[in-house]
C-alpha cells in the first residue's frame, strides 16, 4: 500500500531526521495569538522540526517537536527537505 501524500503534496517523513526550517529561532509566547508565526527577521539560530530516528522518546518524533540550533551544526540527525514545485506528473 502507499501512502498518500497530503494537501500540500508533501508525504510523511517523521522519524526519519529532524528538518531544517528557513525561521529563525525565538521560544513561543505563553499564548498562541498568531497564526503560523515566523519568528524575528534574524537570529543565530534556526528552526529544526520533527523527530529523528535515534530519539528515546517516541513523542519527540512528531511535527509538534521544535528545536533552535545554528545553522552550521552538522548531525546526522539533521536534514532538509527538497521540495519540487510545479506541474506533477
Amino acid at each position: 500500500m502507499k501512502k498518500l501524500c497530503n494537501e500540500l503534496d508533501i508525504y510523511d517523513m517523521n522519524g526519519n531526521v529532524e528538518e531544517w526550517c528557513w525561521d529563525w529561532y525565538e521560544p513561543y509566547p505563553d499564548e498562541d495569538t498568531e497564526l503560523d508565526p515566523t519568528g524575528p527577521a534574524d537570529g543565530y539560530r534556526r528552526i529544526t522540526r520533527g523527530g529523528a530516528y535515534n530519539t528515546e522518546d517516541l513523542m519527540n518524533c512528531t511535527i509538534f517537536v521544535r528545536g533552535g540550533y545554528e545553522p552550521e551544526l552538522k548531525q546526522s540527525n539533521i536534514g532538509f527537505r527538497v521540495v519540487r514545485s510545479g506541474p506533477r506528473g
